[in-house]
This record gives C-alpha cells, sequence and structure tokens, in this order.
C-alpha cells in the first residue's frame, strides 16, 4: 500500500465517522421516520459498500421520486454525492468519469439552488475531497472552504445543529485543506465547543 491509498482510507474512514454519526441523538433513532435523517446515516457507508451505494440510490429515487427536480436541497446534494461514490466504485476509467461529471453536476445544482446552505456546501466539499485535481474540482473545494469556515465560524445552530457542525469542524480540520489561518480558527473554535 502505498502514501496515496492510506491517505484515501483515511480520509474515507473520517467522511464515513462522519457521516454514521451526524445527527444521532441520545439512542434515539432520527431516521425512523425522518428520510432525510435515514439519508445522513446511510451513506457513510456507501463510501466502502458498493450494495449500500445503490440501495440508497433506489431508496432516495422510491422516496423523493425518479425526478431529480423534485428533491429537498439536501437530499439533491446527497444524490450528487452519490454519484461520486459512484464514480469511486466503477471499475472502468469511463465509468469512473461519468459519473464523477453527473455528480458535479448535480452538486453544482445543489449549490446554485441553495448557495448559502451549509450543509449543501458541506455536502459538495466532503465528496469532492478525494477525487483527483479534474474538472474545476480544486476551484468548488476552495470556494466551499472559505464558505464553510466562514459560516461555522458565525456559530448559527437555528438550522444546522451544533453535533452537527462539530463534526463538520472535525471533518474540516482532518482534511488537511485548509489555510493556516482556517485551520487556527476552526481548531481554536473547535476548543470552545467541547469546553464543559
Amino acid at each position: 500500500m502505498n502514501i496515496k491509498q492510506f491517505y484515501l482510507i483515511v480520509c474515507a474512514g473520517a467522511m464515513a465517522v462522519f457521516f454514521s454519526t451526524a445527527g444521532v441523538c441520545g439512542g434515539v433513532d432520527p431516521a425512523a421516520n425522518d428520510p432525510a435523517q435515514h439519508v445522513r446515516q446511510a451513506f457513510s457507508e456507501t463510501i466502502i459498500d458498493p450494495g449500500a451505494m445503490k440501495d440508497l440510490i433506489l431508496f432516495i429515487e422510491k422516496t423523493y421520486s425518479r425526478n431529480e427536480g423534485q428533491y429537498p436541497p439536501v437530499i439533491l446534494a446527497y444524490y450528487g454525492a452519490l454519484n461520486v461514490v459512484r464514480a469511486k466504485h466503477a471499475f472502468l476509467p469511463t465509468s469512473k468519469l461519468s459519473n464523477l461529471s453527473r455528480g458535479l453536476k448535480i452538486l453544482d445544482r445543489a449549490v446554485d439552488e441553495n448557495p448559502n446552505n451549509l450543509e449543501v456546501r458541506f455536502i459538495r466539499f466532503s465528496a469532492l475531497h478525494n477525487p483527483p485535481d479534474v474538472l474545476g474540482i480544486p476551484a468548488r473545494r476552495s470556494e466551499d472552504i472559505s464558505l464553510l469556515c466562514r459560516w461555522l465560524l458565525e456559530r448559527d445552530y437555528s438550522i444546522v445543529p451544533l453535533s452537527l457542525q462539530r463534526e463538520m469542524i472535525d471533518f474540516l480540520l482532518k482534511s488537511k485543506r485548509l489555510t493556516d489561518s482556517q485551520a487556527d480558527e476552526l481548531t481554536s473554535l473547535q476548543k470552545e465547543l467541547s469546553a464543559p
């Protein structure tokens, strides 16, 4: 195993931890009556299990329709991220590129329709964390990082709960894609949020 493979495994693990813990509250399964919460929780398995990816795509299409135009913003972002994950699992290079391109278009549409949605931006950033620097991915990552850091530092927990924002901060710090000043600010915020 080379260093790049090791790094990808570590990053996939960090994403899996984020998406598996996001929104889990005190032993109560919030996904039981909330399909969006089910998508959040199930997404982590798709990173390592192609079967789970196919199941989640079918769940979204069954629950929200096959028409992407009818998806709520966060679900549209997850649907785009699932296509990026599909690219990861694809065998043929042409399939990888096709799925990555489709995922990018869907993620971009989710961001274009909801440019100020913290969770949508985070989903796009996390989905684009591992793919190679093609198709304008670095510019999207930079834009998302800048906005994510700014919004997280605003400490507004009215829409995206504190627990989910803590996970976002952890993921951003582990991504090693922040500038020194962004990392310092988020590290300070992380310490502040973990203080009793």
